[in-house]
């Protein structure tokens, strides 16, 4: 049988944002978009059929200029942040284990503070862990900047990701 998940991987300057989709349901979310890659959002999802239904945030950045209103406006598709965000933007406020339909798809949410306050993490099957700024690829995400906190991170890190994902 086919595998109904889709996963494209979008670069822009080193911040990476990743379209997960249901290829049966064409319904789609973005996770951590991107102004600058609007225009290849734009046509990955015309050339794929998709419809986005939901944008993720990992958390609130401060290094680039999410696309999260943009998808919203484009698309009507829901911002889902963590409850702890001081953003205006959210219009899903994503507490600890809620779990998220995108088709078939579940993806759930996990509460990993540190990097930021509200920083969080998305799992779903087959195990694809999107981390934002909690984990990075040979690194974590800093802590001396946007309230970031070590001792959270630390914590998150190792009852969160290692806890649950080895």
């Amino acid at each position: 049988m086919k595998s109904v998940l889709g996963l494209k991987q979008f670069n822009a300057e080193g911040c990476y944002s990743f379209l997960l989709f249901d290829r049966a349901a064409k319904e789609a979310v973005l996770i951590d978009p991107r102004v600058a890659l609007m225009e290849e959002y734009r046509g990955y999802l015309s050339e794929q059929g998709l419809r986005p239904t939901m944008v993720l945030e990992t958390q609130l950045h401060s290094d680039h200029h999410s696309a999260s209103h943009l998808v919203r406006e484009e698309w009507g598709a829901e911002i889902g942040m963590s409850d702890r965000t001081e953003s205006a933007r959210a219009t899903r406020r994503l507490r600890e284990g809620d779990r998220l339909r995108i088709g078939a798809l579940e993806v759930q949410a996990f509460q990993t503070p540190g990097h930021t306050p509200d920083s969080m993490c998305f799992f779903t099957e087959p195990g694809l862990l999107f981390t934002g700024d909690t984990l990075l690829i040979n690194s974590s995400g800093r802590t001396d900047f946007s309230l970031g906190d070590p001792v959270a991170l630390w914590s998150s890190l190792n009852s969160q990701i290692v806890a649950r994902f080895g």
